[in-house]
């Protein structure tokens, strides 16, 4: 599984990429066959304003070819990466067990009578 770490308007330090690593990357690690690259962007739109303009995105690219996004607003880039997380790995694995049981949904139609 690939890895990567991007900032947009803003220069992520090493204590947030090893962060980000250690909640995004390592959890997916058990799902290697299913994932192929996961870029991370964190996006700093807030340029001195009161709302919160900070948002973590994660992008998947599967071994079946398609792709994920999950995007999360939040103020505290370490906050979002550990809510980003947990929302990707749920829907990295019902993603893949609906494909598992429309694959067997499939085997079971056209059988003999």
């Amino acid at each position: 599984m690939q890895w990567q770490l991007e900032g947009v308007n803003i220069k992520p330090s090493d204590s947030l990429r090893q962060y980000a690593e250690q909640r995004v990357r390592e959890p997916l690690s058990n799902m290697t066959s299913w994932v192929r690259q996961v870029t991370l962007r964190l996006r700093d739109t807030d340029l001195g304003s009161l709302e919160s303009g900070r948002h973590v995105k994660a992008v998947v690219h599967l071994a079946n070819g398609s792709t994920m996004s999950v995007d999360q607003p939040t103020r505290d880039f370490y906050a979002g990466i550990d809510l980003l997380a947990g929302r990707l790995k749920r829907l990295i694995r019902r993603r893949h067990e609906r494909r598992r049981r429309s694959k067997s949904s499939r085997r079971g139609r056209g059988g003999r009578v």
